[in-house]
């Protein structure tokens, strides 16, 4: 197998009659070349490193979006763009996009903070802004970092208090390189993040204000909730009230895009008419499957399991 690094794909060769066979690119001399094969199969990414694109589907401020790993600035939407020129149809949500929260103080990869259901969620205006309880962190981490960019301007604040650093495994929520900022006092925080401290503790004692007296308990969906309060923390709703108190200053990172193209069960890219088109296949974010939201941890399974799916089609088409 040869691998051909800083090489980019143009375009896709077709025969006259629709048959795709190869892959037109360019080399790091600038020279154009066509790589012939028996099929292609785009598992390029999807477009989340091209702020053109983004724009386009997005909207305004689609650029203020960092991405949450150097690598996926390589994701340019060069597969779909590709297959889009030879009649390919779409699918997935275009306009939205998978965004984690992160820690804005540092530019290491993935320092996505999960552990924000313990304490609440702040924006620029030091006011809560989103229903911290509302349910699990898988369930809600990705509405959390699409809210930040869309809504609160990319500027958030998660404060808590002594009792989260308690739960056990909670300091292996926090992703970061950095550790939280810390202080004895909300004042004293609110110092650490370059934040007002009267806007801080004002919210605090609303917050607290707001809590009930029955138990807190992390490992599960407790019903401790807020009364009274907009918006509502529908569990783990406790006071904070204990020294130390700690706070990451978040902003949202993109992971993912997901509109792309469409496939059929056979990975075969397809037309809006629903026929495939001979020799093209797709796999991965390149696809195009979410709406609205997508069920965690399914995004990598996704690719490796039409990648193969792809891969043995092919086969099973030169053999047959």
């Amino acid at each position: 197998m040869e691998v051909r690094y800083r090489t980019e794909a143009l375009r896709l060769a077709a025969t006259e009659d629709g048959v795709v066979h190869g892959v037109v690119v360019r080399g790091a001399d600038g020279r154009t070349s066509t790589l012939h094969g028996k099929a292609v199969v785009l598992a390029c990414g999807g477009f989340e490193g091209n702020a053109e694109m983004l724009t386009r589907y997005l909207g305004d401020r689609a650029c203020d979006l960092p991405l949450i790993a150097p690598g996926i600035a390589g994701n340019q939407g060069d597969g779909l763009r590709m297959a889009l020129e030879v009649g390919a149809a779409t699918a997935g949500q275009f306009d939205m996009v998978h965004a984690e929260p992160v820690d804005r103080r540092t530019s290491a990869a993935d320092a996505v903070l999960y552990g924000y259901q313990c304490g609440i969620l702040l924006n620029g205006r030091l006011e809560r802004f989103f229903d911290e309880g509302r349910d699990t962190w898988d369930n809600t981490f990705e509405h959390i970092g699409h809210e930040i960019w869309k809504n609160q301007e990319q500027e958030a604040y998660w404060i808590a208090d002594a009792k989260s650093l308690a739960v056990p495994g909670f300091r292996n929520s926090l992703l970061s390189d950095v550790a939280p900022e810390q202080a004895d006092t909300l004042a004293g925080l609110a110092k650490k993040l370059g934040i007002d401290a009267e806007g801080l503790e004002k919210t605090v004692a609303e917050f607290n204000a707001a809590t009930g007296s029955q138990e807190f308990d992390p490992s599960r969906l407790d019903g401790k909730a807020t009364v009274g309060l907009t918006p509502p923390k529908s569990n783990w709703a406790a006071p904070l009230d204990t020294a130390p108190y700690i706070g990451v200053p978040l902003t949202a990172a993109v992971c993912f895009t997901y509109g792309g193209i469409r496939t059929n069960l056979d990975a075969q890219v397809v037309t809006g008419g629903g026929t495939a088109i001979p020799g093209l296949y797709a796999a991965g974010e390149t696809t195009g499957l979410f709406y609205h939201a997508y069920p965690p941890a399914t995004s990598v399974l996704r690719s490796l399991v039409f990648g193969r799916i792809a891969a043995r089609h092919a086969l099973s088409q030169q053999s047959s």
